[in-house]
Order: C-alpha cells, then sequence, then structure tokens
C-alpha cells in the first residue's frame, strides 16, 4: 500500500521536501534555497506513517539506525531579519520577532534499534551536549545554540560505540549581504554512510 504526502513546494519561504526545481525557485529566492535540499526529511516519512498507523512510536523499529538534523546556519541576532516576521499580521496574527518561531536550535530525530544515546556538539569547543533516545523508534530532541558556533556533530552511541556520526555544516554568524538565513539546513546519516566509527 502506497502513501502520497499532500503539500506543495514553497521555494520562496523556504518549505519543502520535494527536490530543488531550479525552475520553481521565485526572484530573490535563489541566495537560500540553492544548493540547500531538504530531501533529508523525507527519510522520515516511512516512520512516522507507520507510527501514525500504529498509534505508538515506540513500536516503529527501523532496519537501520538513522539520524535527521535541520537548523538554521545563522543565529537569529546575526544580522537582519530582512523584512521576515514570524507571523502574518494580514491574516489578524500578531506580529513577533521571527527569531522567536524560528528558534536558535539544532532539531535531532534518531530512529534508532535499541535504546542508545545521542551527542551533538555544535564547534570544536566545549563538551558534547548527550541525549538519551530512551525506547527503539522513534526519539527526538532540540539543543539550543547557546551562543556557540561551527560545524554540527552529531552521533547515536550504544554500549559506548558509535554506530552512527555526521557533520552537518557550519552555524555562523557571517550572513550573506548582512541577512539571517532563516532556512533549514536538512541532513541525515545511516552506518553505511557514517563519517567516523569510532569508540567512545
Amino acid at each position: 500500500m502506497t502513501r502520497q504526502i499532500i503539500t506543495w513546494n514553497d521555494y520562496g519561504e523556504s518549505h519543502y521536501i520535494g527536490p530543488v526545481y531550479e525552475a520553481g525557485i521565485p526572484e530573490g529566492a535563489s541566495r537560500y534555497v540553492n544548493n540547500n535540499p531538504h530531501d533529508s526529511w523525507r527519510t522520515l516519512l516511512p516512520y512516522y506513517i507507520d507510527a501514525y498507523k500504529s498509534g505508538n512510536q515506540s513500536t516503529t523499529t527501523p532496519e537501520e539506525d538513522i539520524i535527521t538534523y535541520w537548523y538554521r546556519p545563522n543565529p537569529s541576532s546575526a544580522g537582519s531579519a530582512g523584512g521576515t516576521t514570524g507571523n502574518n499580521p494580514a491574516m489578524g496574527q500578531p506580529v513577533m520577532a521571527p527569531g522567536k518561531v524560528s528558534q536558535d536550535k539544532v532539531f535531532v530525530t534518531v530512529l534508532v534499534q535499541e535504546p542508545s544515546q545521542v551527542t551533538v556538539q555544535i564547534g570544536s569547543e566545549g563538551t558534547p551536549t548527550t541525549l538519551d533516545a530512551n525506547h527503539a523508534g522513534i526519539n527526538h530532541f532540540s539543543v539550543p545554540f547557546n551562543g556557540q558556533t561551527g560545524p554540527v556533530s552529531l552521533a547515536i552511541v550504544r554500549d559506548g560505540k558509535t554506530v552512527v556520526s555526521t557533520t552537518g555544516p557550519a552555524i555562523t554568524t557571517e550572513c550573506t549581504d548582512g541577512l539571517v538565513n532563516w532556512n533549514a539546513i536538512v541532513g541525515s546519516a545511516k552506518p553505511s554512510n557514517t563519517t567516523v566509527d569510532k569508540t567512545v
């Protein structure tokens, strides 16, 4: 049985899960859409569909461990909002600063075969944040930027061994044309494409 995801790919609003088609990018949006696919969000779909159908996310055990992550490349205070608001006043919504809606956090969803630990480190200084994925299946976390910048390293660790790891692009206060990029960087990793395999 197949499932169809009903949505649209609105590149101008950074709202897309399908492949990026250059012809569909509105004028002015290419600076934050080009080379920034959101394909890795689709990695989660089969598991969320199963969890929805079963009514229990912990009953969905993946065939392999998977990390999926997303975050903005710039802290919300790093540059100009460029006219972006958190709500639409034309729709009767109260205007909010975009940084209150799109938070300065690294969001992580892991699909694990067994209870595991998840580590997230922004930059090379300090110690990683360690999170507990307490059950097999879907586990979701977020880690605040807390003023840290640099590449984002993520790993699933079980029984003291790194089973999946990956590193995402750097969070930086350097904004293109002085404008905060509100689009999400999205990535994922499985054991077959993990970048590090070491004992911790």
